[in-house]
Protein backbone atom coordinates (compact mmCIF):
# COMPACT_ATOMS: atom_id res chain seq x y z
CA UNK A 1 0.00 0.00 0.00
CA UNK A 2 2.47 2.50 0.67
CA UNK A 3 4.97 1.86 -2.35
CA UNK A 4 1.63 2.11 -4.42
CA UNK A 5 0.81 5.87 -2.53
CA UNK A 6 4.69 6.55 -3.23
CA UNK A 7 4.10 5.59 -6.94
CA UNK A 8 1.02 7.94 -7.12
CA UNK A 9 2.70 11.20 -5.61
CA UNK A 10 5.94 10.81 -7.46
CA UNK A 11 3.63 10.53 -10.74
CA UNK A 12 1.68 13.08 -9.55
CA UNK A 13 4.57 15.43 -9.05
CA UNK A 14 5.98 14.53 -12.23
CA UNK A 15 2.69 15.40 -14.12
CA UNK A 16 2.67 18.36 -12.74
CA UNK A 17 6.08 19.32 -13.41
CA UNK A 18 5.44 18.62 -17.17
CA UNK A 19 1.95 20.51 -17.09
CA UNK A 20 3.89 24.25 -17.86
CA UNK A 21 5.13 25.55 -20.87
CA UNK A 22 8.54 26.49 -19.41
CA UNK A 23 9.13 23.53 -17.23
CA UNK A 24 8.63 21.61 -20.89
CA UNK A 25 10.89 23.51 -22.82
CA UNK A 26 13.80 22.98 -19.85
CA UNK A 27 13.11 19.55 -19.52
CA UNK A 28 13.65 19.30 -23.63
CA UNK A 29 16.71 21.04 -23.26
CA UNK A 30 17.97 19.12 -20.45
CA UNK A 31 16.88 15.83 -22.30
CA UNK A 32 18.92 17.03 -25.16
CA UNK A 33 21.98 17.30 -23.08
CA UNK A 34 22.14 16.30 -19.78
CA UNK A 35 25.65 18.13 -19.95
CA UNK A 36 24.30 21.38 -20.55
CA UNK A 37 24.07 24.13 -17.62
CA UNK A 38 20.93 24.36 -15.79
CA UNK A 39 21.51 28.11 -14.31
CA UNK A 40 18.76 29.82 -14.84
CA UNK A 41 20.88 32.98 -16.52
CA UNK A 42 21.91 30.38 -19.39
CA UNK A 43 18.43 28.93 -19.81
CA UNK A 44 16.31 32.10 -19.62
CA UNK A 45 17.44 33.28 -23.46
CA UNK A 46 16.68 29.90 -25.20
CA UNK A 47 13.37 29.83 -23.41
CA UNK A 48 10.83 30.98 -26.51
CA UNK A 49 7.85 32.45 -23.98
CA UNK A 50 7.11 36.19 -24.83
CA UNK A 51 7.39 37.43 -22.68
CA UNK A 52 10.88 36.39 -21.87
CA UNK A 53 10.80 35.07 -17.98
CA UNK A 54 12.43 36.74 -15.06
CA UNK A 55 15.34 34.53 -13.80
CA UNK A 56 13.63 34.07 -10.18
CA UNK A 57 10.81 32.47 -12.65
CA UNK A 58 12.90 30.16 -14.32
CA UNK A 59 14.47 29.38 -11.10
CA UNK A 60 11.35 28.59 -9.42
CA UNK A 61 10.36 25.74 -12.41
CA UNK A 62 14.08 24.33 -12.13
CA UNK A 63 13.15 23.67 -8.42
CA UNK A 64 9.46 22.22 -9.48
CA UNK A 65 11.57 19.89 -12.22
CA UNK A 66 13.98 19.02 -9.50
CA UNK A 67 11.50 18.61 -7.10
CA UNK A 68 9.34 16.34 -9.29
CA UNK A 69 13.02 13.97 -9.88
CA UNK A 70 12.84 15.03 -13.64
CA UNK A 71 15.62 16.49 -13.37
CA UNK A 72 18.33 15.48 -10.83
CA UNK A 73 19.40 17.95 -8.09
CA UNK A 74 23.61 17.55 -9.13
CA UNK A 75 22.65 18.47 -12.45
CA UNK A 76 24.06 21.37 -13.88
Amino acid sequence: MYDDQSAQARMGRETYARSHPIRARILELYEEDEGRSLAAADLQPELDELPRPTLAVVAYHLQVLRHSGLIPESAG
